[in-house]
């Protein structure tokens, strides 16, 4: 490219052919100015409803975790419940079945066929480990 040798005119001292192109340039400014404008004005929108969608994302997000916390300490409360109160009277109920079976051969049969489980507090435990030799 050319580069000129001397700068170029101040606006006050252009020449009358220069003039045109200098109020070209500067139309062109003006409207790359208003674009410019438009899309910071299109983009400061897009950011205000993305904050504010992500807002109330997130507020729905802490309602359902807070209902979820709620939910695991009711849930906690009714596994401490069946542990105390719960799991004690079938294994009672249980060992009571059991006794009743020996003295009684016809529910003996009945039990057995059923295979019945004690101890409902413990019915995924592992088998008790055999005595070594």
């Amino acid at each position: 490219m050319d580069t000129p040798s001397t700068p170029p005119a101040s606006p006050t001292t252009a020449a009358p052919a220069g003039d045109g192109r200098l109020r070209e340039l500067e139309r062109d400014l003006r409207s790359h100015r208003y674009l410019l404008h438009l899309v910071m004005g299109a983009l400061t929108v897009l950011l205000v409803t993305s904050s504010i969608a992500l807002f109330h994302q997130i507020r729905w997000l802490l309602a359902q975790a807070n209902q979820l916390n709620v939910t695991a300490q009711e849930l906690s409360k009714a596994v401490g419940d069946y542990q105390t109160n719960a799991a004690p009277q079938m294994q009672r109920m249980f060992d009571e079945l059991r006794r009743y079976a020996v003295t009684d051969p016809d529910f003996s049969a009945i039990f057995s066929k059923y295979r019945v489980v004690g101890n409902g507090s413990q019915t995924n435990a592992p088998a008790a480990p055999t005595p070594g030799k």
